[in-house]
């Protein structure tokens, strides 16, 4: 069981779902609150289109989701992983590679599912969508974009950044206070990016033997580096100019 845990990166599905849990209780109901407080008649209530009930559901397809992707991502990297973190090592060790197969399937399908009754269950049939399409990009990140320069960088990135957005579009009235949300998306992509630039540098070794035409690889380390310097100060300097607005 700890070795599951482990390979499902539980601390990061926690942060995840927390992330979701603070847009929804620190954004979006606040706001919904102070409009409500200027205008008697309207019920905070009445405003929130997602309940309680659907969201938590909503959070945990997110969750389930992601630890399928992080499953598959093992599953395909046992090479690399074998060169760059053998120790790390968990699908073909602890756990084999079918049971680890049958694993993204049940929590990959699980998560699929439970998005798209939240969609149909708040009549936002389109956004169901979100957790297919999110599903599909980790599997062919973890298939073949990942090797690929720069495409496997950005899909993590940008898949980092729809956790936050993902409640919030369930809220139809919340969408012109939509910025507040997407501030912290484009602080996500920001930082994910520099991360990933950073571990394909930590990664190099394996990566190479496999074929892989990480930054890192095409370019060289030095200007990885300064790269993921970059994407990071993108992010401070996003952050200091949000900060200066408000």
């Amino acid at each position: 069981m700890l070795h599951f845990v482990k390979l499902i990166r539980l601390p990061n599905l926690i942060m995840m779902a927390l992330a979701q849990f603070m847009v929804r209780y620190c954004i979006i109901i606040p706001l919904f609150t102070w409009s409500a407080k200027i205008n008697p008649e309207i019920r905070v209530e009445q405003m929130l289109h997602t309940g309680r009930t659907d969201f938590i559901l909503l959070v945990l397809s997110t969750v389930l989701v992601a630890a399928a992707g992080y499953i598959i991502n093992d599953y395909f990297d046992t090479g690399m992983d074998s060169v760059n973190r053998p120790g790390k090592m968990i699908v073909g060790k602890h756990l084999s590679k079918s049971a680890a197969m049958n694993s993204y399937i049940a929590l990959s399908a699980s998560g699929v599912l439970l998005g798209g009754w939240v969609a149909w269950h708040t009549g936002m049939f389109r956004l169901g969508m979100i957790n297919i399409l999110t599903a599909g990009l980790l599997w062919f990140y973890s298939v073949d974009y990942k090797k690929t320069f720069l495409l496997g960088n950005v899909i993590i990135a940008f898949l980092s950044a729809v956790v936050p957005v993902v409640p919030a579009l369930y809220e139809k009235e919340f969408y012109i206070n939509f910025w507040y949300v997407l501030v912290y998306a484009v602080f996500a992509f920001l930082l994910t990016m520099a991360r990933e630039v950073i571990k394909d540098v930590e990664d190099m070794e394996g990566d190479r033997m496999e074929g892989c035409r990480t930054i890192p690889i095409v370019l060289g380390t030095g200007p990885a580096k300064m790269i993921a310097a970059a994407f990071a100060l993108m992010a401070m300097i996003f952050t200091g100019i949000v900060l200066h607005r408000n």
